[in-house]
């Protein structure tokens, strides 16, 4: 059954590429932009879910009981990055009261990006705790 929710944890990502599609346009159409910073905070965690979706993709092709901690580690390290990157830019926001629609915007990225790692992490799950470890070539 693990596997089988594995279909629905695509679907999901699937779904929050397309709400940060919608984010990346009303972004676009507001004129917003984040501090340097904030903006290299955004590409850094999208460059994690990247490397992250790889090794979900190969736990699913050689059953990643073995890969397994290596999963929890990303999801862990996106939680954290979900929480420093929204600290910093509150920060910064204090220096630019007017900034409130940015920060909604910068937000919405970060809960996107987060809720993707939580859907690999399920995925991963799905097939490193099936009960079957991987075969080892002799």
């Amino acid at each position: 059954p693990r596997r089988l929710h594995s279909i629905n944890d695509i679907e999901r990502i699937g779904d929050h590429g397309e709400s940060l599609g919608k984010i990346l346009k009303r972004k676009k159409k507001l004129d917003i932009e984040f501090p340097k910073e904030s903006t290299e905070d955004l590409i850094r965690m999208l460059r994690k879910i990247r490397d992250y979706m790889t090794l979900v993709m190969e736990i699913t092709g050689n059953g990643g009981y073995a890969k397994f901690r290596l999963a929890m580690e990303y999801e862990n390290e996106i939680d954290q990055m979900k929480k420093n990157f929204q600290k910093r830019y509150l920060k910064s926001m204090k220096k630019d009261p007017d900034a409130g629609m940015n920060g909604m915007v910068f937000y919405d990225f970060l809960i996107h990006f987060e809720r993707i790692g939580d859907h690999l992490t399920n995925i991963a799950e799905g097939y490193s705790l099936s009960g079957t470890k991987p075969v080892t070539p002799v």
